[in-house]
């Protein structure tokens, strides 16, 4: 447990079980359990499957394609949560990746009605978590899809993934150029690394708070 500034203990928040639930290549709302939900987006390569893994504790929830790109489907996860005595359900809502430049028009012209069908009106999602590459600008896909959560009110936690691949010197630049490419505040831009856990401990902290409400 970690301590408040009061010298209140603090309750870390974990994964008790996480399970696959349903693909869909379409969204069907009535299928699913009305749990809180949170769907996570990113560009083809960016470590969204290692990111889900690290999550929840599993080598292989999520699977990574052979074929980046290619899997356009919404891949839907129950997990439970644990903080102390308490418990919260919630659906993991692993969105199709993005941005790879050699799938076909066809399907990458399929993804934003894909998704849109799934932000618009759905009043189980509680934010949604977008990933970026820290080593990287932003893409105009990325700030289509910053724009995409705007048009369905929706909110998103940033994060900076494969933080272990740059030295730390290096992130407060790399993380000003994420912030200043979404016009974002950088105090808001996580780092994250599935490789060292950095970053999983706030981030489930969020999501269980966020199950609350």
């Amino acid at each position: 447990m970690s301590q408040e500034s009061n010298g209140n203990p603090v309750e870390k928040t974990d994964v008790l079980d996480a399970k696959f639930v349903i693909e869909m290549p379409r969204w069907r709302a009535g299928e699913l359990e009305a749990l809180p939900q949170f769907c996570f987006a990113g560009r083809s390569n960016v470590g969204k499957s290692s990111l889900l893994n690290c999550l929840a504790g599993r080598k292989a929830l999520a699977r990574t394609s052979s074929t980046p790109g290619r899997t356009q489907a919404l891949i839907i996860f129950e997990v439970l949560l644990r903080r102390g005595e308490q418990r919260r359900r919630a659906h993991f809502v692993d969105l199709p990746g993005y941005g790879y430049a050699k799938v076909p028009k066809s399907v990458r012209a399929n993804w934003g009605g894909m998704v849109e069908g799934y932000l618009k009106g759905n009043g189980s999602l509680r934010t949604a978590i977008l990933l970026f590459d820290i080593r990287h600008s932003p893409t105009e896909n990325d700030l289509e899809v910053l724009d995409l959560l705007a048009r369905n009110r929706v909110s998103a936690i940033p994060v900076a993934t494969k933080a272990d691949k740059i030295g730390r010197n290096q992130r407060p630049r790399q993380i000003k150029e994420i912030a200043a490419r979404t016009q974002m505040p950088p105090a808001i831009i996580r780092a994250f690394s599935a490789q060292t856990r950095e970053g999983r401990q706030e981030l489930l902290d969020d999501l269980f708070e966020l199950c609350g409400e």
